[in-house]
């Protein structure tokens, strides 16, 4: 694994992540990155974080940013065109910005309703902004993350659980349950005394890797995902962690 002062949480769950989705990684040069960071204005650099994403992926993160195209070509596209886009909607969308301030950093767009930005200001991982037409002006930006790396770290996220819903969807059809559906017979026991977790996974095909692999991806407590799941809730009879059981909710008892 590359070595990373930032994103090393990050890089191992995406390589989880890549090995479990398919696909691949492919990095920036040392000298793309020096190119796109000569196109900032004086006295400006990328913060480190950032260089360290497109030093690990910054090309391509197998599908992981098929609906958030923040790549390097993205960038510079936005460098050249000197935020053009960006300030005609601020403007279109009554932001009444006389101008972009010089620090700001565009790394993602959508045909200028909105855009997703930090600055080169606010440090080496610095805090993401979101503006958006609803918006007024670039003040009225909302933070979505207190940095980049956990920027990262929530997209990965959203794209696996959009992705192991696909999966999901496709055992179902292989005739396992997709997630929130019950379809097992429930017995009288289950239903008064609630279901151990291990008998709660094998309903769902799934063992303890399998379950350490998912929510590891996911970012989730696996107890979590199981109630997600299964739509039991989770409760501990014991203050051990053996004592924890799943139980189905009073409406659906049967």
């Amino acid at each position: 694994m590359r070595q990373s002062q930032y994103l090393e949480e990050m890089i191992i769950i995406l390589e989880k992540f890549l090995a479990k989705f398919g696909g691949e990684a492919i990095p920036c040069t040392k000298e793309e990155v020096e190119v796109l960071e000569s196109m900032l204005p004086h006295p400006y650099r990328l913060p480190a974080a950032y260089k360290e994403f497109l030093l690990y992926g910054g090309k391509k993160s197998g599908n992981l940013f098929n609906m958030l195209n923040i790549s390097d070509k993205q960038a510079k596209f936005s460098l050249d065109i000197e935020y053009r886009d960006f300030f005609d909607g601020l403007d279109a969308f009554g932001g009444n910005n006389e101008r972009l301030p010089s620090d700001i950093f565009v790394i993602e767009e959508w045909q200028s309703y909105s855009f997703t930005y930090f600055l080169l200001t606010e440090g080496e991982d610095p805090p993401i902004y979101f503006w958006h037409e609803d918006k007024g002006g670039l003040e009225d930006s909302e933070k979505i993350n207190d940095n980049f790396s956990g920027f990262l770290r929530e997209k990965i996220g959203i794209q696996a659980k959009y992705m192991m819903a696909e999966l999901f969807w496709k055992e179902f059809r292989a005739g396992k349950p997709p997630r929130s559906k019950q379809f097992w017979i429930s017995t009288i026991t289950e239903l008064s005394q609630g279901i151990v977790k291990e008998e709660l996974m094998k309903y769902f095909g799934l063992s303890f890797s399998d379950l350490e692999e998912v929510t590891s991806i996911i970012g989730v407590d696996p107890n979590s995902y199981l109630e997600e799941l299964s739509g039991w809730k989770c409760r501990k009879v014991s203050v051990n962690d053996n004592g924890i059981r799943f139980f189905v909710p009073e409406t659906n008892k049967e």
